[in-house]
């Protein structure tokens, strides 16, 4: 025995010594084609997968307040040790027009400034941000927010609001109001997003997009003034170019109702052009980020909007997914409205991506981002109606940002229960539970498919090795110990090599800057002229066994998108339609009333000439191989009998 722990103290110190801690600062981000789709790549050419919360104050200062903490207000460094233990590498932060122009053409750079150091203090943390330009119908006259007052000065001097109906007709009776500004009570007193059918809003979206007393023109320059503040911050992940815009006037252009997509090519690709360019003349080491109209399902841009050159360090399409209101016990048809919702918005998603093109290929390199979605209550019947879209996000490997981490006085937003704590202050946990998900952060190689389940915290993950990697950047792996595996975790994992040219040993360890963070190292088995120095290093990392059980979700090439008639093509897409309702019938059914876990998983086996290896992961406690532990008696050899039991598989059994 004392042999036996002298033997591990000098493998873990060969590996300490040539394996780095996982570092805690960030390094630039960009994206990289991989075969149809994009994908964030770190500076060692890891793919990077993104879960995190959105931060938006949307009332002066603009910024939530440092400190003291407060369960609804603050943002300081409580809340960012907190997101860093719970996983959360990405920070989407909304910088708002107002903050930054108070005044036409006087930008404030004490606001630019703290939103410069507050960057820097994520990244410090390992926490990239999203700059997140965030309006909700636009300006307080209209019970929303995101532009400054002196842009409605602009456009009342010019007579764009005059002859319209009073505010808010036409979906309820004129508010009286002083100054065309109405009170937050009278602001709340409908659902925030009815105000969008609004003469003024509509109005004020088309003039935007006319560059009316030339306000695109005003938007674009203040968009320069970000980029030239920020140009130089690895911590800035992308620029996001505006949150949810409007397509324009339906009063104006009725054609918006029944055929929303195309305010994406009419009213939305100049705008964003615009901005583009204003941004690279002072910056062009961030990604960009673009939204679509928010009423339209699929995208009616043709090809990437922003008309980046070849090289560019690319775009994103940043996309919502919303659902009904919840409320803390949704019907059994909101969960189905849900379930079918997310289907259909997801999948339109992925034809957007294919559509817009994933490739470089002289329209801009361009992957996705789910930037919004959630705000919902911390109920387990409303957690599940989003637990669904959680698994499609990590079957697709998509990225994510929570809205919202608090409350921060959303006054346009669904659900006033949406943050991470409640009206007492206290931690919401199941909603923790749900998001602060296992999850690979980073990866050495190209991920294949990844599942977590928050009830049991089964974890599965299945990726393609690129050993051209260096190993001093290993593969990581979030587990929040503390909430998903108290007792400790089993991590099996399972090598499929078919060429067995070189046979490679798997090292895993527990990052000592982070104890939630897992260290995978693989590394071929080195010849050496003692053979037993060999089997002790095969013996105490962790050597994988081949195995013919994988399988990953597989799609078929994206073909090129043909266009038709816009009746035409909807009437092609019933079948698909119909399809969708079936699967979501089935989760439904499967999800509901025969009470099985739905998502993850599925499809057919990789390919058999191609090396993959998957890890899973699951609590102490809960599983068949605990039982065999015991009836093989304690220490390392009833481990190891054991795992002879479990055939091809080989195990890792890290206590807590």
């Amino acid at each position: 025995m004392r042999r036996l722990l002298i033997a591990t103290l000098l493998i873990l110190a060969i590996f300490s010594a040539s394996h780095p801690i996982a570092d805690a600062s960030v390094d630039w981000i960009r994206l990289h084609s991989q075969q149809d789709r994009g994908r964030y790549v770190d500076a060692a050419n890891r793919t990077v997968i993104f879960h995190g919360v959105n931060v938006v104050f949307k009332e002066p200062p603009w910024l939530p307040p440092y400190e003291p903490f407060d369960a609804q207000l603050s943002f300081g460094r409580d809340d960012i040790d907190k997101l860093k233990q719970w996983g959360f590498n990405v920070i989407r932060l909304g910088a708002m027009w107002p903050g930054i122009e108070p005044s036409l053409g006087d930008y404030n750079t004490t606001y630019l400034s703290q939103v410069k150091a507050l960057v820097r203090e994520l990244a410090a943390h390992g926490i990239h941000t999203i700059i997140d330009v965030h309006q909700d119908l636009a300006l307080p006259q209209m019970c929303g927010e995101g532009f400054p007052s002196h842009v409605y000065t602009q456009l009342h001097a010019e007579g764009i609001f005059q002859g319209l109906p009073r505010f808010p007709e036409p979906i309820g009776r004129p508010y009286d109001h002083p100054a065309d500004l109405p009170s937050m009570e009278q602001c709340l007193s409908r659902p925030f997003f009815l105000y969008y059918l609004t003469y003024q809003v509509n109005t004020f979206f088309q003039a935007l997009y006319d560059n009316r007393s030339g306000i695109r023109d005003s938007f674009a320059s203040f968009w320069r003034q970000i980029a030239r503040a920020l140009k130089d911050e690895p911590g800035v992940l992308a620029y996001e170019l505006i949150n949810e815009p409007w397509g324009g006037s339906v009063y104006e252009h009725p054609w918006l109702v029944y055929d929303a997509a195309r305010a994406d090519r009419l009213h939305l690709t100049p705008l964003y052009q615009h901005a583009a360019r204003a941004v690279r003349e002072e910056d062009g080491a961030h990604i960009l980020m673009f939204e679509k109209f928010i009423s339209s399902i699929h995208c009616g841009f043709e090809k990437n909007p922003l008309n980046l050159t070849d090289d560019d360090v690319g775009s994103s399409y940043a996309f919502h997914v919303y659902c009904l209101p919840s409320g803390d016990s949704p019907s059994r048809f909101q969960q189905f409205a849900c379930d079918l919702a997310w289907d259909i918005l997801v999948d339109g998603v992925e034809q957007d991506l294919k559509k817009i093109g994933y490739k470089a290929t002289g329209k801009g390199l361009s992957a996705g981002f789910m930037t919004e979605f959630g705000a919902v209550r911390g109920t387990a019947a409303a957690l599940e109606m989003v637990s669904p879209l959680l698994d499609m996000a990590d079957e697709r490997g998509m990225s994510w940002a929570y809205w919202a981490y608090k409350y921060f006085n959303d006054f346009t937003t669904q659900e006033s229960r949406q943050g991470f704590y409640d009206e007492r202050g206290q931690l919401e946990e199941l909603k923790l539970k749900y998001l602060s998900r296992t999850y690979p952060m980073r990866t050495a190689g190209e991920i294949s498919s990844y599942h977590f389940s928050p009830v049991n915290g089964h974890f599965t993950f299945t990726w393609f090795p690129d050993h051209s990697i260096q190993s001093s950047h290993p593969t990581i792996v979030y587990v929040n110990r503390p909430l998903h595996y108290p007792r400790g975790l089993h991590i099996s994992c399972t090598h499929k090599n078919p060429s067995r040219r070189r046979p490679h040993t798997i090292h895993i360890e527990e990052s000592t800057d982070d104890p939630n963070l897992l260290l995978i190292y693989s590394k071929p088995v080195t010849k050496t002229k003692s053979k037993r120095r060999t089997e002790r290093l095969e013996r105490f990392t962790l050597t994988l066994s081949e195995s013919d059980e994988l399988f990953v979700e597989t799609e078929e090439p994206s073909q090129p998108a043909k266009r038709r008639p816009h009746v035409l093509g909807f009437l092609l897409r019933i079948p698909r339609y119909i399809v969708r309702v079936c699967k979501a019938s089935w989760r439904w059914l499967m999800r509901h009333v025969m009470h099985k876990p739905g998502g993850g998983g599925g499809g057919r086996p990789l390919p058999s000439r191609r090396e993959a290896v998957q890890v899973q992961i699951w609590p102490v406690g809960e599983d068949h191989l605990e039982e065999l532990i015991e009836e093989q008696g304690e220490g390392a050899k009833g481990v190891e009998k054991a795992s002879e039991e479990m055939k091809d598989e080989q195990w890792v059994w890290v206590g807590s």
